[in-house]
């Protein structure tokens, strides 16, 4: 299956990609999304990209970046399957803490109820 290889190849390069089209960026904002387009990708365990950056290395605002990036993904409605319910979705996040996440991070998710996700959500759909 090398051509899924290679295709993920690919697909990382939009971390790098993304970066670089927010740099230059004068204001905080635009370089804090500069650095969040940068680095979201990285894993807690280092087995992430671009750099394989590991823990407390990879910026917090990336690593809260990538817990919502995945929150967002699971539960929200795509072509080929629908969202999942907020509760499956904390499952798979939280069997990725301390690989994928930072075990603070997925902590801080625990604390906030499904309703308050729920609503957020429905704000910005």
């Amino acid at each position: 299956m090398a051509g899924a290889a290679e295709e993920f190849e690919v697909v990382k390069t939009h971390a790098v990609v993304g970066a670089h089209i927010l740099s230059g960026g004068q204001s905080e904002l635009l370089q804090l999304a500069e650095q969040i387009a940068f680095t979201h990708h990285e894993r807690w365990d280092g087995a992430g990209y671009p750099d394989a950056l590991a823990g407390a290395a990879i910026p917090l605002t990336a690593r809260i970046f990538a817990v919502a990036d995945t929150l967002d993904a699971l539960t929200t409605d795509r072509p080929y399957r629908p969202g999942s319910t907020f509760p499956a979705a904390r499952a798979v996040i939280t069997r990725g803490a301390e690989s994928q996440f930072d075990p603070e991070v997925v902590a801080a998710l625990d604390r906030v109820p499904d309703a308050e996700l729920a609503s957020i959500s429905e704000q910005h759909a």
